[in-house]
């Protein structure tokens, strides 16, 4: 390595990595637990059982594909307080922010349809919703988006 090359920034891999930890690993590790020994809760929607409905839903095919990315300690909790768990009930897929495999799956997703895809994520420069409803005359099939991630509230801790 040159000189120059130890003072240039590598913004992505250090990003990422800055999630990737123990801590996600041990978190990730509580959660399989718990939806192999759930206890009281159920391991679908992890509320009380005494107080689940999962039997009456039915998983759907979400249209477009829901992809919910949790952090890593709220996905360690598996609290029923959580309204982006119900996505999961529905057939969103979950992703745990900080599991290396689960990145790098994220990663492929998004870099395979950067169009379709749109992060649910509230800022000061953000599309309104509704502005992303299909045009008159479009097919479903070219309705954007195609995919949307939605980030678990939990991000305080980053």
């Amino acid at each position: 390595l040159e000189d120059d090359d130890v003072d240039r920034p590598q913004r992505a891999p250090r990003a990422m990595h800055r999630f990737q930890s123990t801590t996600a690993m041990k978190c990730w590790e509580s959660y399989c637990s718990f939806l192999q020994e759930p206890g009281v809760k159920c391991p679908r929607c992890w509320r009380m059982t005494k107080h689940c409905c999962c039997t009456a839903v039915r998983p759907v095919q979400l249209r477009p594909q829901v992809v919910v990315v949790f952090h890593h300690e709220e996905l360690g909790q598996h609290t029923a307080t959580n309204t982006a768990n119900l996505l999961v009930c529905l057939g969103a897929e979950l992703f745990c922010c900080g599991i290396a495999d689960h990145d790098e799956r994220l990663r492929r997703y998004l870099a395979e349809d950067v169009a379709g895809t749109v992060i649910l994520f509230p800022s000061a420069d953000a599309i309104d919703a509704s502005a992303l409803a299909p045009a008159a005359g479009r097919k479903e099939a070219d309705a954007l988006p195609r995919r949307i991630v939605v980030l678990d509230g939990g991000w305080a801790q980053c």
